[in-house]
């Protein structure tokens, strides 16, 4: 529906249907403030490196020939 249309059919509306229409259209218009915010907030996150350091731990014997392949050494 263009605004064209949209502002015609409110100015037929009645003047109490008209305050309920700007007091549902001021809702709608504060809920897209917030999620456009929270999409902007969500966008700006930006991943730190080094995040996991001293969360894995590996061994000393990383490198070191496993037992299992022996017998092919």
């Amino acid at each position: 529906m263009s605004d064209y249309k949209l502002l015609q059919t409110y100015h037929q509306l009645l003047p109490d249907l008209k305050i309920a229409v700007s007091t549902y259209l001021e809702l709608l218009a504060e809920q897209s403030k917030k999620a456009i915010q929270k999409s902007v907030t969500e966008k700006k996150k930006v991943r730190e490196l080094g995040g996991l350091e001293g969360k894995i731990i590996v061994p000393a014997d990383f490198d070191e020939p496993l037992d299992d392949f022996k017998d092919y050494m």
